[in-house]
């Protein structure tokens, strides 16, 4: 058996691609760096049967564009930022190329919330739910079933009752 390289790791994807990246990269996720932790050196592909090689490599991508980025604060370095009043989820101390990352259908972003959760990557995740939660700001329930295509479960004349029974609190 041949040894494998220890500078790359080869993950296997549900629709059966292979995709070989540096360790580094590989281990912004911190399931895949456990489990490489865990297993000492493989020789073959680490499976990932809940992740598609389309949405991985754009994880990647923004794995490779944050290579040297310091590591994320822990829990205890967050509490202690918060009790000394800095904000940690601000929407708007988001980098030109992170708010290029995020510029996707909403499918593919979805997805990479998904992915960034699974891997977790909490970098990653927090990027992507801020992107969503731009979409969401300031919008009316209207504008929101539209962009997220949620469909109304009232019935027209439910809505129109509702809204005349609260007039009251738009003015």
């Amino acid at each position: 058996m041949q040894t494998p390289d220890i500078g790359n790791v080869s993950l296997i994807c549900k629709d059966g691609v292979t995709i070989e990246v540096p360790r580094d990269i590989a281990e912004k996720s911190r399931l895949i760096k456990n489990l490489l932790h865990d297993l000492g050196p493989v020789a073959t592909p680490i499976p990932l049967p809940s992740v598609d090689s389309t949405i991985l490599i754009e994880v990647f991508k923004w794995a490779f564009h944050h290579r040297f980025d310091p590591p994320p604060m822990t829990e205890e370095e967050m509490a202690s930022a918060f009790r000394n009043g800095r904000s940690l989820r601000r929407l708007d101390d988001i980098s030109s190329w992170d708010h290029d990352f995020c510029q996707v259908d909403q499918a593919t972003l979805f997805n990479i919330i998904v992915v960034a959760n699974y891997l977790d990557i909490p970098a990653l995740l927090d990027l992507t739910t801020k992107s969503v939660a731009t979409m969401i700001t300031g919008k009316t329930p209207e504008q929101l079933r539209l962009t997220f295509n949620i469909p109304s479960d009232l019935a027209p004349d439910e809505e129109d009752s509702i809204q005349r029974d609260n007039q009251w609190i738009g003015n």
